[in-house]
């Protein structure tokens, strides 16, 4: 299905004809799980039958719209995939069919400063290259561990990707000066702590306020309601050592 709202996004209208014609076929081809193969040669000819575009330009198509966060376009084995990252916000399918094609699985660190790969079974491909610092050029290492197992936590609760990577970087980032400010000798304590209400909170359906809910479980969304979901634990019955995390030692 083509969404109504993709007339609303800035940054689809924004894409040349050539781009957007093929951003149209690459939703209308993919399968219930939003991905599809991909055969150069064959894109080519189906998207522009009538037009002379060789196939190093649609490459150039596609790759843009990679870097721009529309698609993911990842390898396996070889073959190039492509996977829509927000398949499932805009598209309700009924008895879905289960995919047949590998999905890009885990994110790790490539260098220190401004790449990341796809690893999956052991094959390293390219994904998009992203600042891990999130616009700083120097991160510590105890920053950098925080940093990850932050991402880590919020990856895996939305399919192992973030449509926004830089965007949700900084608000990563937000978080543990956030951490540090409430906890400077624990903030990895502090951020698991947080973490874990924000779930608690986004998952429950009998809370007064209910200001959570709604809200995806993102860097993003945690970012701007930081205090809210600190007044809220504490007006919980915690323990001693979960009121210390919080309180930054005190209890």
């Amino acid at each position: 299905m083509i969404d109504p709202r993709i007339w609303d996004s800035q940054q689809v209208m924004q894409l040349s004809p050539e781009s957007f014609k093929t951003f149209i076929y690459l939703i209308s081809q993919a399968d219930d799980a939003g991905k599809l193969p991909v055969c150069w040669q064959m894109m080519a000819t189906r998207i522009f039958p009538f037009d002379t575009v060789p196939t190093d330009k649609l490459k150039e198509i596609v790759t843009g719209m990679d870097k721009d966060g529309l698609i993911i376009l990842y390898s396996v084995a070889g073959k190039d995939f492509i996977k829509h990252p927000n398949w499932t916000r805009y598209q309700k399918i009924d008895r879905p069919s289960a995919s047949t094609l590998p999905d890009p699985e885990h994110i790790v660190e490539r260098s220190s400063k401004t790449r990341r790969r796809l690893v999956r079974n052991g094959i390293e491909v390219k994904l998009n290259e992203v600042k891990l610092t999130g616009g700083e050029d120097a991160i510590s290492e105890a920053d950098k561990s925080l940093y990850h197992s932050v991402e880590k936590a919020f990856l895996s609760k939305n399919d192992n990707c973030f449509s926004d990577y830089k965007k949700e970087g900084n608000c990563i980032h937000s978080l543990i000066r956030k951490a540090k400010n409430r906890n400077a000798t624990d903030p990895a304590a502090m951020m698991k702590a947080m973490l874990a209400a924000f779930w608690k909170l986004k998952s429950s359906d009998t809370s007064a306020k209910g200001f959570w809910r709604g809200q995806p479980f993102l860097p993003s969304a945690l970012s701007p309601l930081w205090d809210r979901v600190l007044e809220t634990m504490r007006e919980d019955t915690m323990s001693p050592e979960v009121a210390a995390i919080i309180n930054g030692g005190d209890v």
